[in-house]
């Protein structure tokens, strides 16, 4: 069941957010735990852990603090050295598992991380129809194709195959 309300100016769109016109929000939907990947999901910070900082639509960090008002997607993470993670929302609370906008369940982390930031999920926003606003419906069109397409093959399993690591030389 969707409540209409007025998203508070304060509220921290992130990143991966950028594409929804804030003004097409006039609901919220309370049912999160049926929230799918690309869903956008209104939260509440509860306690800050790994990601300190939010990326925010304009690109710039904005700190985070308990009680900050933030809208991410729902989503997977597959990230080796940061977190891994599923696109699931419980009514009880969620994970921020990149600081540009993903929300989920984190299942596993790297030694090296703290635990992600939580979030209480306030719902999921909703259009003046109730429909649930996602990242799908505002995907940029596919472009045209040319016949001839120069081929370039990068291979990798990991969110740094490919990454180029300058070694220190030591004289």
């Amino acid at each position: 069941m969707m409540t209409p309300f007025t998203l508070p100016t304060q509220t921290k769109w992130a990143f991966s957010a950028r594409r929804i016109p804030r003004d097409l929000v006039a609901g919220l939907d309370p049912d999160v735990t049926h929230a799918r990947a690309g869903e956008l999901i209104l939260g509440r910070v509860s306690a800050v852990g790994q990601h300190g900082r939010i990326q925010l639509v304009e690109g710039r960090p904005s700190t985070l603090y308990p009680g900050d008002l933030i809208v991410m997607p729902c989503g997977a993470r597959y990230a080796p050295d940061q977190f891994e993670g599923l696109a699931e929302i419980e009514a009880d609370g969620c994970d921020m598992l990149a600081g540009g906008g993903c929300l989920g369940r984190m299942i596993w982390r790297h030694d090296k991380m703290k635990v992600p930031t939580r979030v209480l999920p306030l719902g999921r926003l909703t259009d003046a129809a109730g429909r649930v606003l996602t990242t799908d419906h505002f995907a940029l069109p596919q472009p045209s194709r040319p016949s001839r397409i120069p081929l370039i093959v990068v291979v990798g399993t990991s969110m740094n195959s490919g990454v180029f690591r300058r070694a220190k030389l030591t004289p």
